[in-house]
């Protein structure tokens, strides 16, 4: 794909606004929808004899955004683990294997197509956790 060049632009001045909240979290759910993206901030809270994940704040982005933030992301990651070393992430935290299509989905192309977009994903998380 060829890079075209954009028109010029001001540069973006940030201001944080006085009820701007900063906070932690060790937990993330997601709703989908056609047009966007809701991910679910939370933090896993064991004070109780049960598991709970806290529900904090939630963020919804526009799925043009969602690919931007995934680009971003990695970026920031690949030079964290250059830095710092290869994140290790436990057994129990890798994400599980997808379950089959169910029947009446087995010869849809579009789900089939998304089953092996997932496995590809998770193959390329699975193998950037070896050294």
């Amino acid at each position: 794909m060829s890079e075209e060049k954009s028109p010029a632009r001001p540069p973006l001045e940030f201001v944080r606004l006085e009820n701007f909240k900063s906070t932690y979290s060790n937990n993330v759910q997601f709703e989908v929808t056609s047009t966007d993206l809701k991910i679910i901030f939370g933090q896993f809270d064991q004070h109780t004899k049960k598991a709970i994940v806290e529900q904090q704040a939630a963020v919804t982005l526009s799925w043009m955004q969602v690919k931007l933030l995934s680009y971003s992301l990695r970026v920031n990651l690949a030079f964290y683990e250059i830095l710092n070393g290869k994140i290790n992430i436990t057994k129990d935290l890798l994400p599980p294997l997808p379950p089959p299509l169910p029947s009446e989905l087995e010869n849809n192309p579009q789900a089939q197509a998304g089953l092996e977009a997932v496995l590809k994903v998770r193959e390329e998380f699975l193998s950037s956790l070896q050294s």
